[in-house]
């Protein structure tokens, strides 16, 4: 499949395919919105209509599919051995090495295979012909021809239940263990996501965050994208909280479902409110 021309021209084509895709900022990887920009994405060219040079990320799931992301040597070995460099499938060449993508699915994006990291669920990818300052993202196939996942693999990602891929991730970040590039994001997002839940003050989270960043990713997140994923997550939490605040407060103000008059009317005549209670909760006989 030859790409098309331009990134507005990519955008209709894959839309009209049904992909779920939204704008990341220009020569960038960051979603347009914020670090949960990627959960409005959907079959819809829109934002790339008014010529400004959007990178497009994809949900790989709106099609079924998974990608495995593969630009290292480690990486390269593992997809050998697990048999998902034998056959050819849809494939996007990337700044640094490629994307394969497979029908199937994952319990969670970031699901790891040994050194291998899953883009699936709500996970993103990049698409041609995006560029970053590493490069340009360029596909000789389509979606069309994308292969199912090698049996093996795909039964080992559907045995990493959606707990325990959710453990491992928190396991990456809290043990001291190096990020590589494909798995930064969902990382800085865990531990930004676990400070806010703990009501750490912002400042001190977005400083820890980025001491976190510069030690253990490699290579480290751009300081920008670093702090407009913390703010976005700071911001996502007090909304969150506020939420929270308002349906104590509403359920607080409203009428007791169970109120009743002084009085009511009974088979047995009149009654008081007391021995009606007592009765319906199994009291006095």
């Amino acid at each position: 499949m030859n790409p098309p021309a331009t990134l507005a021209q990519a955008a209709m084509s894959w839309a009209e395919q049904g992909a779920a895709i939204f704008p990341l900022i220009p020569k960038g990887k960051v979603p347009l919105a914020g670090s949960q920009g990627h959960l409005a994405a959907r079959a819809d060219a829109g934002p790339w209509l008014g010529g400004i040079p959007y990178n497009i990320g994809f949900l790989p799931a709106s099609l079924g599919l998974v990608a495995i992301d593969v630009d290292r040597p480690e990486h390269w070995d593992d997809a050998q051995r697990w048999g998902l460099l034998a056959e050819p499938t849809f494939e996007v060449v990337t700044p640094k090495g490629r994307h394969f993508y497979f029908r199937g699915r994952a319990p969670l994006n970031g699901c790891p295979v040994d050194s291998l990291i899953v883009r699936a669920a709500r996970g993103y990818t990049v698409l041609p012909p995006s560029e970053t300052p590493d490069g340009v993202y360029c596909a000789h196939t389509g979606p069309a021809d994308a292969i199912a996942l090698p049996p093996a693999f795909a039964s080992r990602l559907l045995a990493q239940s959606a707990p325990a891929a959710a453990r491992e991730r928190v396991a990456q970040v809290f043990t001291g263990r190096r990020i590589n590039e494909g798995n930064r994001h969902p990382a800085l997002c865990t531990l930004a996501g676990h400070l806010a839940a703990h009501q750490i003050d912002e400042s001190a989270a977005l400083e820890l965050v980025h001491a976190w960043n510069a030690q253990y990713c490699d290579p480290p997140k751009g300081a920008p994208e670093v702090t407009k994923l913390v703010t976005d997550i700071f911001g996502k939490e007090r909304q969150r909280v506020g939420q929270c605040v308002r349906r104590l407060l509403d359920a607080d103000n409203a009428e007791p479902a169970l109120a009743v008059t002084s009085h009511r009317r009974r088979p047995f005549g009149w009654q008081s409110d007391s021995v009606t209670r007592r009765r319906s909760f199994g009291g006095g006989r």
